[in-house]
């Protein structure tokens, strides 16, 4: 049995704080994602849009399908495109290259590790201050948190969700020290909320070349953000994208601190050097290392998909490219070979042990969880033995359902 969390209007508030409660809903997606799970929202769409040619002029779940240029037809002010796929952030990156002005959110996540972690969140926005609140409330908690292990430097655009964000960031970890660095041209109003928050502000020139999936921005915000305070050099720093929140579990190990401690969650392991830069924590220098070398000459590309071998990804993402060019700076090679032994021998996972990230950018309106798994894990005995009567619950439901053997073999049920 899915079970279905979510669905308040204070989630897309995060992401868009002044959105229109009438908005119109439409969506993006016409694939296996929105005909499976469109169902279980209740919501109402005006259409949906995909780029698949054969999916458009349909009618799915009753709705009709269009192309994505319909969107580009309506009052931007006035819609609200919630996006149906399993590869939302690249959904996300097509929808601001159609239109930056066009607001979007995941509409639904399924089996994420970060559902349990919206509650807290959205109760910590209640308490988001006026100015004149914010110093006091901070230095209040201040005392009872234990010294860090190490700074935060934010690097990304200023935007409302990421003030959110920085907030939320701040109130959680308030002894931490706060580097932000941005660039030139952010709004006023929130550019001054992000220096309340944050210990040292820094806006940057943009770069005039994007490069691919616009990694240029961060190469030269976080160069430049090392130039300006020299001090981060010698600390242990925590590398996070602006409009993330983060959470602590534990300290990390004093033998850890020097490796390089990665995030899992946007990171691949079937392409060479695709270590997600979302969340990094190392010494200064490793980290000013990474983001010193020269800017991408390649054009902006915010396509992931393509009819071409898969493994071509390797160095034409964001990730590996970076990460590929500081391997090669090494002499390490741009294979699988070199990049496992690159993870055995100076990496470890933040999360979830030590430290989590959570990205505002990305907040789903729904999550589902759906246990399609056919075999027991330990996670799944777990819940068993705990809470016994819902697992049986749930089971006994998915027995009774009218799900095909197809379907039982395909692993829809669930």
């Amino acid at each position: 049995m899915a079970i279905l969390t979510g669905g308040e209007h204070e989630r897309v508030k995060l992401k868009y704080p002044d959105l229109d409660p009438n908005v119109k809903l439409i969506g993006w997606g016409a694939g296996q994602w929105f005909r499976d799970f469109f169902p279980l929202t209740g919501l109402q769409l005006e259409y949906t849009v995909c780029p698949v040619i054969g999916d458009q002029k349909a009618c799915i779940n009753g709705v009709a399908v269009h192309p994505p240029e319909r969107l580009l037809d309506e009052n931007p002010d006035k819609i609200l495109v919630l996006v149906f796929s399993s590869h939302s952030n690249e959904v996300l990156n097509q929808i601001r290259s159609l239109s930056s002005r066009i607001k979007a959110v995941v509409a639904i996540n399924v089996n994420s590790p970060y559902a349990k972690k919206w509650p807290q969140i959205l109760q910590i926005q209640k308490s988001f201050p006026t100015q004149e609140k914010v110093k006091k409330s901070f230095l209040s908690s201040a005392s009872t948190i234990p010294e860090p292990q190490f700074c935060l430097l934010f690097a990304g655009p200023v935007t409302e969700y990421a003030v959110r964000a920085l907030y939320d960031t701040r109130v959680r970890y308030p002894n931490h020290k706060i580097y932000v660095v941005t660039w030139q041209g952010a709004d006023i109003k929130l550019r001054k909320l992000v220096e309340e928050f944050a210990d040292s502000y820094l806006e940057t020139v943009e770069p005039v070349l994007s490069g691919r999936f616009n990694v240029n921005y961060q190469i030269a915000a976080i160069s430049d953000a090392f130039k300006h305070w020299p001090e981060l050099i010698d600390q242990v720093v925590l590398r996070v994208r602006l409009g993330n929140t983060i959470v602590i579990a534990n300290d990390v190990p004093a033998s850890m601190i020097g490796k390089i401690g990665i995030w899992g969650h946007w990171s691949w392991k079937n392409i060479p050097w695709h270590i997600s830069d979302a969340l990094l924590l190392a010494r200064g220098e490793l980290i000013n290392k990474l983001f010193s070398l020269p800017l991408d000459t390649a054009p902006y590309n915010g396509i992931l998909g393509g009819p071409d071998n898969f493994t071509n990804l390797t160095g034409n993402t964001a990730e590996s490219f970076l990460w590929g060019r500081f391997a090669a700076s090494f002499g390490m090679r741009l294979d699988l070979i070199d990049y496992y032994r690159f993870l055995v021998s100076e990496c470890y996972l933040l999360e979830p042990s030590y430290v989590d990230t959570v990205s505002f950018k990305h907040i789903p309106l729904f999550d589902l969880d759906f246990d399609n798994r056919f075999s027991p894990n330990q996670e799944w005995f777990q819940r068993l033995e705990s809470n016994f009567d819902l697992e049986l619950e749930r089971a006994q439901s998915r027995f009774n359902s009218d799900w095909s053997r197809d379907d039982f073999c395909s692993g829809r049920v669930g």
